[in-house]
């Protein structure tokens, strides 16, 4: 569809989700959809969704098709949508589905979300329970826009699925709860979950309602992050009406977060400073709000700072970086930051929020990866006279030392892979594999000269031998993993090269063993012949040696 941070959210929805053009052709399916009717996405893009229905109910089905996009409205499940589902071995499954619209630069497609309805038509009763009960969920992109909405947020917001899908997830939020749910975000954009947080939510009639939160990043295959996953508890009467929150105050989750949090008006004015921030770069919150972000930014890097904030105000989605920040008494801190927008019900732009935390620690951890890189390559190249493959990686194997022997061998580029997952270096068949032995260096044990198979940056795979060790820190603590990749195409060209000679040589033996033989036996008739002959030869001389008188009686 062209979209890749939609086709990651879609791919890590928790559904089996189909997408068609209006000749009904198929444009993606997600892994859901893959398991579920047991084809891979190559055998269905491109087909007619036919394809997935029995003979007997394609009619009906094309029908049902031409009606959605002549009147492209959103249709949610359990209205009527009911249908048989057929899998690639044959087999029909009773699906209900949902069927959502987009428009694209390619023109209208529509967005079919399938659940496999076998073995729960017993559970019907108990499903509308859930669905009735005080928990609501629904999913957003890191955009923050909703693409999922059950119906018990129905009840709770009072806003439909057709009304709040596509919309920004800042409409169920208070206006005093925005520097929170900024928080929030830089959290989710972190891979970090919040569960349990008591807060209050904005229904569509205006009023609030006390909630309990658990929100949890939502993630592609590479493991980044691509959405947020919310379950909102209607606390209703369990909470005091009187204990609502004085709306000036910070929230308790800014507050309590160990990660420095901050947030500014559009034109850059501290409007919120946490606990974590004063102990980052030493202001207090006093100094720091009603005053300019700009102190912070040491001058060479103004700059820049300001071109990733032009980003997320153009982009309206949060932005990564490491950078420095200048604390108090002058000295720079390296931090890493998750910078986001603060959108308003309507979509403005009303500030921006930072999330950072001191990366001094990890930095000086990378430092001593690669100062270990250097010692094992120099090591290598003095003992085997190559360069091999040597890749430094955190614990959570992200990248942080890339070689030359590296670049040579997987042709990325250092900047390319620092900071990359080392499973875009393995094979899709072979990622669990290659994860398991991560996490056995990780655990602290060490393998060596394991034969396995891994991915060039143009998509070929090649033999390699992999020796992984952990690194270690001065109390054996594993602070990282080591790995060495030695190319074994060339070795097994040449084991190839020498088993096909000896195969020509033990021929070449055979046939000369063959040619030996005759030889021999030709040398053996010869001998035979002469044999005879000398015999015949003597006789005749013992016969000339004879008295004549006696010749006669010879015969």
């Amino acid at each position: 569809m062209g979209d890749a941070n939609f086709e990651n959210s879609l791919e890590a929805a928790a559904a089996a989700v189909v997408v068609c053009d209006p000749a009904g052709v198929i444009r993606f399916v997600n892994r859901k959809a893959e398991s579920l009717f047991g084809y891979c996405r190559d055998d269905l893009a491109g087909q007619g969704i036919e394809m997935l229905v029995p003979e007997s109910s394609r009619e009906v089905d094309a029908a049902l098709h031409a009606e959605c996009f002549a009147d492209p409205c959103f249709r949610p499940s359990g209205l009527g949508l009911e249908r048989t589902g057929r899998r690639r071995d044959g087999t029909e499954f009773p699906v209900d589905f949902s069927v959502a619209h987009l428009e694209t630069e390619d023109g209208p497609l529509a967005l079919a979300t399938v659940r496999d309805l076998k073995g729960l038509k017993t559970q019907d009763k108990q499903a509308a329970g859930d669905e009735c009960s005080d928990v609501a969920t629904y999913e957003w992109t890191i955009e923050g826009i909703v693409t999922s909405w059950s119906a018990a947020a129905e009840q709770h917001f009072g806003y439909s699925s057709e009304e709040i899908i596509g919309r920004s997830v800042m409409l169920l939020v208070p206006e005093d709860r925005v520097g929170e749910m900024a928080a929030i975000l830089g959290k989710i954009s972190a891979g970090l979950a919040t569960e349990h947080y008591e807060s209050r939510r904005l229904r569509k009639c205006g009023t609030t309602f006390p909630v309990s939160l658990n929100i949890s990043p939502v993630k592609d295959s590479l493991g980044v992050v691509v959405g947020a996953s919310s379950i909102v508890r209607d606390l209703g009467d369990r909470r005091k009406a009187g204990s609502r929150r004085n709306p000036d105050q910070v929230s308790p989750l800014v507050e309590s977060i160990g990660e420095a949090i901050a947030s500014s008006t559009p034109e850059g004015i501290i409007t919120c400073w946490n606990p974590a921030a004063e102990r980052l770069l030493g202001y207090t919150s006093g100094e720091m709000i009603g005053t300019s972000a700009s102190r912070l930014i040491p001058p060479d890097l103004a700059s820049e700072i300001d071109q990733v904030l032009a980003r997320v105000k153009s982009i309206r989605s949060p932005r990564s970086i490491e950078n420095m920040l200048v604390r108090k008494d002058g000295t720079l801190a390296p931090v890493a930051m998750t910078l986001a927008p603060i959108l308003d019900a309507d979509g403005t732009i009303v500030g921006v929020s930072s999330v950072a935390y001191d990366v001094t620690c990890r930095r000086t951890t990378e430092q001593e990866l690669h100062q270990q890189a250097v010692l094992l390559e120099s090591a290598n190249a003095a003992v085997s006279g190559e360069t091999d493959a040597i890749v430094g990686i955190t614990l959570e194997g992200i990248v942080t030392s890339w070689n030359l022997g590296a670049e040579k061998i997987f042709g990325y580029s250092r900047k390319e892979m620092i900071g990359e997952s080392v499973l875009i270096l393995s094979p899709k068949n072979q990622l669990d594999d290659a994860a398991a032995i991560v996490a056995k260096a990780v655990e602290g044990l060490a393998i060596e000269r394991y034969e396995s198979a891994r991915v060039r940056r143009d998509g070929t795979t090649f033999p390699a031998s992999l020796t992984i060790s952990p690194i270690l820190d001065a109390n054996d603590g594993v602070i990282g993993v080591c790995g060495i990749v030695r190319d074994l195409t060339a070795q097994r060209r040449d084991q190839r090269e020498i088993a096909e000679w000896r195969d020509k040589a033990f021929k070449w033996m055979e046939d000369l063993e063959q040619s030996q033989r005759l030889a021999v036996m030709r040398d053996f008739e010869h001998e035979l012949k002469v044999i005879d002959l000398q015999q015949e030869v003597e006789r005749l001389r013992r016969r000339a040696a004879q008295d004549p008188r006696d010749a006669g009686d010879e015969p």
